[in-house]
């Protein structure tokens, strides 16, 4: 698949098949978060946390519920399969640079999945329930590091159609 191919086939998944996504592609996935741009080149403050146990996610979707006031989605993980949390370690020098790197690193593993055909959407919910400790400990994330984005995958249960290729932002170009 050509890029913009991937980029125009990637949505917003909120429906599910209940089949887990294939190893090769979370490696793939994982790969490619793993060459998107960090910040200062310091990979060590970087951490990737995937769950797959049906239990765990269960549990990350009622931490959720209620963590968001008000939240009204039955399951707000939307029976993903596979989620992938992206936390970062605080960086003195530049307190908001774990935030730009996990969105790079986000893309990178969005894009790479519509290019394999996998549904995925990116969540900022969950972030707001990490900040159980206990769920922390059982999520394995590493002492001092934050939960920063959380994306969802796995095989969509309705058909993606391809977006048309446009800018829908208001844009001023000097010249």
């Amino acid at each position: 698949m050509e890029t913009l191919d991937a980029l125009t086939s990637r949505k917003a998944v909120r429906k599910y098949k209940k089949e887990q996504i294939k190893d090769a592609e979370l490696n793939t996935i994982l790969s490619a978060g793993g060459i998107a741009p960090v910040g200062l080149g310091d990979y060590k403050s970087i951490h990737f946390t995937v769950v797959q146990n049906r239990d765990l996610l269960s549990k990350i979707s009622s931490a959720v519920k209620a963590a968001v006031p008000g939240m009204e989605a039955p399951d707000p993980i939307y029976g993903a399969p596979t989620l992938i949390i992206i936390s970062a370690a605080p960086n003195e020098r530049m307190p908001t640079i774990g935030d730009f790197n996990a969105a790079c690193i986000l893309e990178n593993i969005l894009v790479a999945a519509a290019d394999m055909g996998v549904g995925s959407v990116f969540m900022l919910s969950p972030t707001l329930a990490f900040s159980d400790e206990s769920l922390l400990s059982e999520l394995k994330i590493p002492a001092g590091f934050k939960p920063l984005a959380t994306a969802a995958f796995g095989y969509a249960d309705e058909p993606v159609s391809k977006k048309e290729l446009k800018n829908p932002y208001e844009t001023t170009i000097l010249r």
